[in-house]
């Protein structure tokens, strides 16, 4: 550093030299930062020139294999044309070529992996010490500072106090003043940094406060949404349930009443908080669901059952007896006669119901 040099006396007091210094200082900088790109274009260049020298040594590499490979060939004859055995013979000696250069090329593409792995870790290793370097340079230029600023100090001091002893008090309270309006200017602006970045900070917070509680809503929100698609999916189950029930009766395959206790049971304790559930609930007979009531498939049986009886008797008069004759009769008859059969309206709009 160029404080660290001794100083002369007549120039010490010179506040000239420090800008001068600084120039040259800048100067030197970027004299090194040209000799590096001169020397990265040399470089280039010579890389160039040395790629050109490879392609013209393997041009006479490969023009002196062919030539000793056909000693009696003349390429540079016009006109000149190869035989079979000549084209064949070449062929076969680019194929051995191909094949030496494609295992050359293998190799070399290991040896590269290779030196590419070792370059990478000298490149760890060298970036670790170029760290460590730098973290030691830091520490080092940091004690250098804080002695040159001790120093810079120390030297301020004493020349002020050589000021204040050679100058006038009119300088003196000029220089004080100067100081103020300064420790003032400063305070001002310190001040104001210190209130813009409160206020970043506040409104960055505020932002992030407001980010909290919306995500904590969404959870909520979301929480009440499984809970409730649960609770519906239970109660659709056990409506299924009872809806089974009613329609084709316990698994025994009994065709008696059937007590719709347990099933509204389930269904009540699916959805207990829900206001409308007991309420229908509530609609259904104490009949039902102690007595019970019968299955629908059980009730289209036995109308179906009732029905083919009295298409059976439909000719016997109930007023008066009837022969035996006149019973063979109506049931012969209900034999010969084909009813209609109406079709669901389902099937009429072509509609398919999922259950």
């Amino acid at each position: 550093c160029h404080q660290e040099r001794p100083r002369n006396k007549d120039t010490q007091n010179n506040l000239a030299i420090s800008p001068a210094e600084h120039a040259a200082t800048v100067a030197r900088d970027q004299l090194r930062n040209a000799e590096s790109e001169s020397r990265s274009a040399k470089e280039a260049a010579k890389t160039a020139s040395d790629y050109k020298e490879a392609v013209e040594k393997a041009r006479l590499h490969f023009q002196k294999e062919i030539e000793a490979l056909l000693p009696d060939t003349k390429f540079s004859e016009p006109g000149q044309k190869l035989s079979e055995d000549e084209l064949n013979l070449l062929l076969a000696h680019a194929h051995r070529k191909i094949e030496n250069l494609t295992k050359a090329h293998v190799k070399m593409q290991a040896t590269e992996h290779e030196r590419a792995q070792m370059f990478q870790r000298q490149q760890e290793r060298v970036a670790k010490d170029l760290e460590r370097q730098r973290a030691e340079l830091d520490a080092t230029l940091e004690v250098k500072l804080v002695k040159q600023q001790e120093a810079f100090e120390h030297e301020l001091q004493q020349q002020l106090r050589r000021q204040v002893a050679a100058h006038t008090e009119h300088l003196k309270e000029a220089l004080e003043e100067q100081r103020q309006e300064l420790n003032r200017m400063f305070g001002l602006e310190v001040e104001k940094k210190i209130i813009e970045e409160r206020a970043q900070h506040n409104a960055a917070l505020s932002s992030s406060v407001a980010k909290l509680q919306g995500m904590e809503e969404y959870l909520k929100a979301r929480d009440e949404l499984d809970r409730l698609s649960q609770q519906a999916k239970g109660l659709w189950l056990a409506c299924q349930g009872l809806r089974h029930t009613l329609v084709h009766g316990p698994a025994s395959g009994t065709s008696g009443p059937q007590s719709l206790t347990a099933d509204v049971q389930l269904v009540e304790r699916a959805a207990p908080m829900s206001p409308y559930v007991p309420l229908v609930l509530a609609s259904i007979p104490e009949e039902a669901l102690t007595r019970g009531v019968y299955p629908e498939v059980a009730l289209k049986e036995r109308f179906a059952h009732v029905e083919r009886t009295c298409r059976r008797v439909a000719l016997v008069d109930d007023q008066r007896p009837s022969s035996l004759l006149r019973y063979l009769a109506s049931y012969l008859q209900s034999l010969c006669v084909i009813y209609p059969k109406e079709l669901p309206e389902e099937e009429l709009a072509d509609e398919q119901r999922v259950l």
